[in-house]
């Protein structure tokens, strides 16, 4: 079991944006958009496990990095998985995150692409996560990051480790299908996600009325001291 304290709040050099959503929601589009901008960095939350599938199961860069490749299906040995002979791809990656949380703890996924981004990204960024699930929106969070949900019509999970906590969502982005939408969204986040990383010498709660979208203020805090909001923000362009 991973101690506690590797999961606290610390002090961190740079400013965290994790995005979340269902298979073919968008996620890796909108982070590449987010990426075009100055000083945003992605750093592949899933790598360790793409990494992983690659070197235990013969897996391509394809296989473990596309929405085809994925659904890919992997033969394996007699005795595994209850004698199943084949798995997708999508489920080896989703089984191997699951084997890596019940040892080291729900966070460990977002915890090591905070520590990496640390570590190795010297100027103070925005990183991005592009793949955030289940509660791991909760060390964003302890990063004193944002959220970020991608919706689209058609797009629903899989399998359970496809799930994400909504009550840990900040911001919602509804995907019509349209590039041009989804690259006007991503330059708005960054603008506001630059505004928030230039002022965060400023206090907790001034921070999240500043956040505040549209609507009452007290309505649209981020990370309200009650705790989670009842649901996502579905918003256009960020605005003060």
């Amino acid at each position: 079991m991973v101690y506690k304290h590797f999961y606290t709040t610390t002090a961190h050099k740079h400013f965290y944006i994790g995005v979340c959503g269902y298979s073919g929601s968008g996620k890796t589009t909108f982070a590449e958009f987010l990426a075009e901008e100055p000083g945003v960095v992605i750093v592949d939350d899933g790598r360790p496990l793409r990494d992983g599938v690659k070197a235990i199961f013969g897996c391509s860069e394809e296989d473990v990095n596309t929405q085809e490749g994925k659904k890919r299906m992997v033969s394996l040995p007699p005795s595994t998985l209850d004698d199943q002979k084949e798995v997708q791809v999508r489920d080896l990656l989703g089984s191997l995150g699951n084997d890596l949380e019940a040892r080291y703890g729900a966070l460990i996924m977002p915890w090591m692409a905070i520590q990496k981004a640390e570590r190795e990204i010297k100027q103070p960024s925005i990183v991005v996560l592009p793949s955030c699930r289940k509660g791991q929106g909760e060390m964003i969070r302890r990063a004193n990051g944002i959220m970020i949900e991608i919706t689209r019509d058609g797009c629903e999970p899989e399998f359970d480790f496809d799930r994400y906590d909504t009550r840990l969502v900040d911001f919602t982005i509804e995907n019509d299908g349209l590039l041009e939408g989804l690259q006007t969204e991503a330059a708005g986040y960054f603008a506001l996600a630059k505004d928030v990383q230039d002022d965060k010498s400023e206090s907790k709660i001034r921070r999240e009325k500043r956040i505040g979208l549209r609507g009452d203020e007290s309505d649209t805090f981020l990370h309200s001291e009650a705790g989670y909001r009842s649901k996502p923000i579905v918003l256009g362009d960020p605005e003060e």
